[in-house]
């Protein structure tokens, strides 16, 4: 192994400008991708918030599948904004919806790892309420730890409703409505901590606005609440609002 470094730091002295180049991004490609999302989100970040602070947001959406529609997401806020003006205070709050696509193959493991740090870094900034994408998607990234368990913000009466409401909607019409599952707590270095059993974090909203289901370019949709959102009431006037209730 050692004499394969050597080798290598050997023919890197005797390479060109564009060899050199050609070389580092063959090797160091990924590490570099992570790199500069991890700083693009900082300066991001530094910016929003410094030097060109933008409306407070009311509601914020993020959207995670493998069939995504860039411009339907784009259209979104301003669908939003005219749907529940009530939400933006008069104007003086906004809307956002950002896009994680989860279609990449394996051959894209760089576009993946990518995205992957985006979505990470977006809610980490807060900048996410809720996560709407396919089942399998969101099912998969559960063990993210990302959710917000749905008892902590309904109750189990509104939880039964909001299950009927949302079974009709599912790809057979006989699935359930409300997904309970079963997901690990895992340490900073990957290990699992604990298992959460048989859990409510999704609920079936496809159907129930066109518009969001044009951004999942017609796919069955779930919604997830993000743990660290600071906009919770929004969240629940959206969810009872899509399944055809409204708050008390």
């Amino acid at each position: 192994m050692d004499q394969d470094k050597e080798k290598a730091k050997s023919a890197f002295k005797t390479m060109r400008g564009k060899e050199k180049i050609a070389y580092i991004w063959q090797y160091y490609r990924i590490q570099m991708l992570v790199v500069v999302i991890i700083v693009a989100i900082i300066v991001s970040i530094i910016g929003r918030f410094t030097f060109n602070k933008p409306p407070e947001a009311c509601l914020q959406l993020g959207f995670r599948s493998e069939y995504l529609d860039p411009d339907a997401i784009d259209a979104l806020p301003q669908h939003l904004e005219t749907l529940y003006p009530e939400m933006t205070e008069n104007g003086e709050k906004v809307f956002t919806s950002l896009e994680f696509y989860a279609g990449y193959r394996a051959e894209q493991a760089q576009e993946n790892e990518a995205t992957y740090y985006k979505l990470a870094g977006s809610i980490a900034a807060g900048q996410v309420d809720v996560l709407i994408g396919d089942l399998d998607t969101l099912t998969e990234e559960a063990n993210m730890d990302t959710y917000k368990d749905l008892r902590e913000v309904f109750t189990e009466e509104e939880l039964e409703r909001i299950n009927e409401l949302a079974s009709p909607r599912t790809e057979d019409g006989e699935g359930e409505g409300l997904v309970y599952l079963t997901y690990n707590n895992v340490t900073v270095n990957g290990r699992t901590e604990s298992q959460v059993e048989d859990t409510p974090l999704l609920i079936c909203i496809s159907g129930c606005n066109e518009n969001i289901d044009n951004c999942l370019a017609g796919d069955v949709g779930y919604l997830a609440i993000v743990n660290n959102t600071t906009n919770i009431e929004n969240v629940k006037t959206l969810i009872w609002s899509l399944l055809g209730e409204n708050v008390d």
